[in-house]
């Protein structure tokens, strides 16, 4: 393969004459010395370091006295090296890539960081108080940051948050145009979340970025069934109210308690001891009865 640079100019005289003896040396090398070789490589304008060469020849020369050679297995050998070097090698490119080194050179990496410098998480490439309130959090991290940030969980009764929450924990799909009237507690839940999500996905926009799973897992099937769960309704009746099946509701729900927790957690890094005992009492609520017993084949 041809250097870019060179590759539409032919190859020189000499260079092709010189080619044409190192083919004769490959084919008859008892006929030349290490002298003369190099002779001929300065003969050509070509520079060939003799102590290079030197080397050469003298791996050549010891190479049937390496004991690999007399192995009977040496071609199972050999591939298996050449397997191991190259899984090395890509283990090392790997590394460099989920390096921080990486990370800076990657635009990918500039554009988040430049969403999150936008929206106060990062302020002179420090974490400000805002991003250290999404550390605590592990699931939708920017959209629960921005709710709380907003206030939109100190207007709300435990019920109420237990349905805004489960819009972030819920994996059941109706399939249903779901609508809900604008007056009611579920139909501003449902906009408040939706303006949030909106507001994050412009800024990602912007900067040519993408908020994995932000739209496509936020849902609000299970909003009324949370809802009357964190009310005090017997599991039986809720299973009335609903398609979903049973171990959905359930996984929601304890998701949903995980999200109480991380919630909690912000709540005591913002110094916010009003919600602190919100998420408590949210927490509450909702773990009780068949949702939260202890299964028959693991051990909580």
């Amino acid at each position: 393969m041809r250097i870019p640079r060179f590759r539409d100019r032919p190859v020189s005289e000499n260079i092709v004459k010189l080619l044409r003896q190192l083919d004769s040396v490959a084919k008859f090398p008892e006929m030349y010395s290490l002298p003369e070789i190099v002779q001929l490589t300065q003969k050509f304008d070509v520079n060939l370091e003799a102590s290079r060469l030197a080397t050469f020849e003298e791996d050549l020369n010891s190479i049937h006295e390496f004991p690999a050679r007399h192995c009977t297995r040496f071609d199972q050998h050999f591939a298996k090296l050449r397997e191991r070097i190259y899984v090395e090698k890509k283990a090392r490119t790997l590394e460099y890539e989920l390096s921080s080194d990486a990370l800076l050179l990657s635009e990918e990496y500039q554009n988040r960081l430049k969403v999150l410098e936008e929206l106060g998480f990062v302020e002179q490439n420090m974490v400000s108080l805002r991003g250290r309130i999404g550390c605590e959090i592990h699931h939708q991290e920017l959209l629960i940051t921005e709710l709380i940030l907003d206030y939109k969980f100190h207007q709300r009764s435990p019920p109420e948050l237990a349905a805004l929450l489960s819009t972030l924990t819920c994996q059941y799909n109706s399939g249903k145009d779901l609508k809900f009237s604008p007056d009611t507690a579920f139909g501003e839940i449902s906009e408040s979340v939706k303006t949030v999500v909106t507001r994050l996905e412009k800024v990602a926009s912007r900067h040519k970025s993408h908020i994995s799973d932000l739209g496509c897992d936020i849902r609000f099937d299970l909003m009324e069934v949370v809802y009357q769960w964190a009310s005090g309704t017997p599991f039986a009746q809720i299973m009335t109210m609903t398609e979903c099946q049973e171990g959905l509701i359930v996984k929601c729900i304890q998701r949903l308690d995980e999200v109480c927790k991380d919630v909690r957690n912000a709540g005591r890094i913002v110094g916010d001891p009003a919600l602190v005992e919100k998420m408590e009492e949210v927490s509450a609520s909702i773990r009780r009865d068949i949702v939260f017993a202890a299964s028959l084949y693991t051990t909580v």
